[in-house]
């Protein structure tokens, strides 16, 4: 490329990827989960940190980790780039394979636009732009508010 006076080639760039799971129960409300009383609710899923596994096999296990819950993915309802040129969320409506009886205080269930105030606001965006079942995928801008 130097001896054709071209620019030299642009590695191309490293994507940090994230992955939440959407699980509604029979009533509607999504199932929200925090690591502890100080810590916002939250989806459950999180930033894949292994380029060589699937996506949505890191939400169901951080999930699993998480709430104790399996929670199996349904759809890729939205993807979102933002707020840097580099991040990608991917958000999967699923559903729950497998849960033990036990429902500890760390887990919840929130309707959308109902979450408590110590809530991620990126998670509401995600929970308010997929209030309806069998959507078309959303491709959307992260609210850059957070």
């Amino acid at each position: 490329r130097q001896l054709q006076r071209k620019p030299p080639v642009q590695p191309p760039p490293t994507w940090e990827i994230s992955t939440y799971l959407l699980c509604p129960n029979d009533a509607g409300p999504y199932l929200w989960h925090r690591p502890d009383q100080a810590s916002p609710w939250q989806l459950p899923g999180g930033t894949v940190s292994h380029v060589m596994n699937a996506p949505w096999e890191t939400a169901v296990t951080l999930a699993h980790q998480q709430t104790n819950r399996l929670l199996q993915p349904v759809d890729l309802c939205s993807v979102y780039t933002g707020p840097n040129e580099n991040q990608l969320t991917l958000v999967f409506t699923s559903k729950v394979a497998a849960s033990p009886i036990d429902f500890p205080p760390n887990l919840g269930w929130f309707q959308p636009g109902e979450e408590p105030v110590q809530t991620a606001t990126s998670h509401r965006q995600f929970s308010a732009a997929n209030r309806s079942a069998n959507q078309p995928t959303k491709f959307l801008f992260l609210d850059q508010s957070e």
